[in-house]
């Protein structure tokens, strides 16, 4: 019944006038029926100018249609077979996001779904960094910033939605010790080598954050900065007379 409800609500497929219609009944909407949650979103999704129509520069007494999607995300999310759609959707409004006052933003969702320090989802950390690097190859920019993100940094954390109907086993993957923590960091900066490779605007990101980094990482990020850097300043023969 919900699926039904559901489909006819937000029918035809990439309706973007639905969703804004309905925006304070997503999140529910969502927990009952997920699948045809998800379903209709990426549709919507696949167009750009739609996706950008979800964030309104909403007034004092206005809610942009983006936020009760991200309530919805932060409901699904804790179901480990959602995680990887709920994924996908945040990358893809982050890309299009404006960036105005109505928050949550999808980028602050995304970095609290996968944070190194206690991650707000119900998988295991290998099987979310598999998640990332699909999404990486899927998705080439707009996840680099969302990826660094993820570095240590001080930030505050904010209280978060979570299921609302379903019951859901929470075990999070969080890291018990500092040196779990610690190579965790370090998968993470290695794979963002692995994705900066020969651009250096993206070595500068990396660099703006190494004061953050566990000593390991910092070395990593030094060495691995000297390497490329190294055939920009070829060596020259001195000779002392």
């Amino acid at each position: 019944m919900a699926q039904r409800v559901l489909e006819e609500c937000l029918s035809p497929a990439g309706d973007v006038e639905r969703w804004i219609a309905i925006k304070e009944y997503l999140p529910d909407l969502a927990e009952a029926a997920p699948n045809v949650w998800l379903d209709s979103l990426e549709r919507l999704l696949a167009n750009d100018e739609a996706a950008a129509s979800l964030f309104e520069d909403a007034g004092l007494f206005s809610t942009s249609p983006h936020v009760f999607i991200m309530f919805a995300i932060e409901r699904l999310r804790w179901f480990p077979h959602h995680l990887r759609r709920c994924a996908e959707a945040l990358v893809r409004l982050s890309a299009v996001d404006p960036g105005h006052n109505s928050w949550p933003r999808p980028s602050s969702v995304f970095n609290e779904t996968f944070t190194l320090v206690r991650p707000e989802n119900n998988v295991l950390f290998d099987d979310q960094f598999t998640i990332l690097k699909s999404l990486a190859a899927r998705h080439p920019q707009s996840i680099w910033p969302l990826l660094v993100s993820l570095l240590p940094r001080d930030r505050c954390r904010t209280v978060n939605y979570g299921p609302r109907f379903r019951s859901v086993n929470v075990e999070i993957d969080a890291p018990k010790t500092c040196g779990e923590f610690n190579e965790r960091v370090q998968q993470l900066v290695n794979f963002l080598f692995y994705l900066a490779d020969e651009q250096p605007a993206r070595w500068a990101e990396l660099v703006k954050d190494i004061h953050h980094l566990p000593q390991a990482a910092r070395s990593t990020l030094v060495a691995f900065l000297a390497i490329r850097l190294m055939p920009l300043f070829p060596v020259r023969s001195v000779y002392c007379r």
